[in-house]
Order: C-alpha cells, then structure tokens, then sequence
C-alpha cells in the first residue's frame, strides 16, 4: 500500500524459499524404549521430505522396513542407542537428526503352576496339570518363555519331603505319579526354575509354593 494509500504491485523473478529448518522425528511405536530379542516397530518421518527418500541407522543394531516404518533389532543393554535418519533436501544427502533410545533386557517373567504362582487350590486342580509356564505380565510385546528346568518338591502331611528335578517345561513321570497321590493338607513347591526368552538368556525366576485344599 502506498503512501497515496493505493495499492502497488511489484514482479519479482522465481524464488526458492525454506520454511523451516530439515528435521525428523522417530518414535516407537510401542513405548520409549527397545528391548533385546524382540521386533520393535518404530515410525519415523521428516516434514516436507518423501518418505522414500529417508534413509534410517541404528548404532548398535539392525533396521529393516521403508516408507516410515521400521523393525529395529537390537542385542547391546545402552542408554544410548541412536537412531539417525538423513535424507535428501535439494539435492544433497544430509542428516536430519539422531535420537537416542535406551535398550533394555525384557523383563523376567513370572512362574505359574495350574494358574498360581502362589497361595492355595485344590488338590483336583494340581492333579489336572502337567506344566509349568514362564508368563510376562503387563508387557506389550508378544515374547515368549519357555522353562527349561525346574525342582519339584513334594511334602505330604506328616510325611518327609519327596524331591524331584527334570528338564523342560512338562512334569517328567515320577513327578506326575507324587502328585496324583496328593490330597488336601499337602504342598508343592516348584524351585530353580530356569526360563529362556528370546534374548536367548537364562533367567532364573520365581519359586512357586501351592498348598492344597
């Protein structure tokens, strides 16, 4: 607007502008962290830029996906994982930005006996089962335990305790034979459970102790 209070115009030839400094964002999409053995699917995007043209790297690790969404594998316990992301702006190839994540060991999981890790229940219900489970509790990724070996130990009323071990997950014959001539009064204890997730790690975890009634 003039000072006539008109308004004037002017041409300018063609111009290139940035609006804002190149930048991009990686999130997981699960929680603010990677864990060891495990897919963790993390997004990332940098405003402006196509997707196809990001390339993403992990410092301790492995990425695989495209197009924004990638599986992060990682296999090193840090509080500094960084996962940096360039990209192509004009041209040129240059980094975009770098986050830093911690990489953590899944939790260990929690030893069950016919639904229990712990307190009373029938003595028809311990009959009815032959396995011991390693089970994560509030845990968003689908990871699995499987025990490896166990100490079974079972005490009778008025009886000495009768102990037994074997490997694997299942209850071997002789344990199957105690525990069928059990009955309310009676205890079992389920001891030096041994449980391999997939970090590949043994972990040694909780004893369970069922009283029967």
């Amino acid at each position: 607007m003039g000072t006539d209070g008109k308004p004037k115009t002017y041409k300018t030839g063609p111009q290139t502008y940035q609006v804002a400094k190149p930048s991009a964002v990686v999130s997981p999409d699960k929680m603010n962290v990677l864990y060891i053995g495990v897919p963790n699917p993390v997004s990332v995007s940098a405003p402006g830029i196509p997707k196809e043209k990001l390339h993403v790297s992990i410092g301790q690790g492995s990425l695989s996906g495209s197009n924004g969404h990638y599986t992060a594998m990682v296999n090193t316990i840090s509080d500094n994982d960084v996962v940096t992301v360039s990209g192509e702006v004009n041209g040129k190839n240059m980094v975009l930005g770098t986050t830093k994540f911690r990489v953590k060991r899944i939790p260990d999981p929690k030893a069950q006996f016919a639904g229990k890790s712990d307190g009373s229940t029938s003595s028809v219900n311990i009959k009815a089962q032959n396995r011991v489970f390693a089970k994560l509790d509030n845990f968003d990724f689908d990871a699995t335990f499987n025990v490896t070996r166990f100490t079974l130990i079972v005490v009778k009323p008025r009886q000495d305790p009768i102990i037994y071990q074997t490997n694997g997950a299942d209850l071997s014959s002789e344990m199957r034979r105690a525990i069928n001539t059990i009955g309310p009064g009676s205890t079992v204890i389920f001891k030096d459970i041994i449980a391999v997730g997939p970090d590949g790690t043994q972990r040694g975890i909780n004893s369970i102790v069922l009283s029967a009634n």
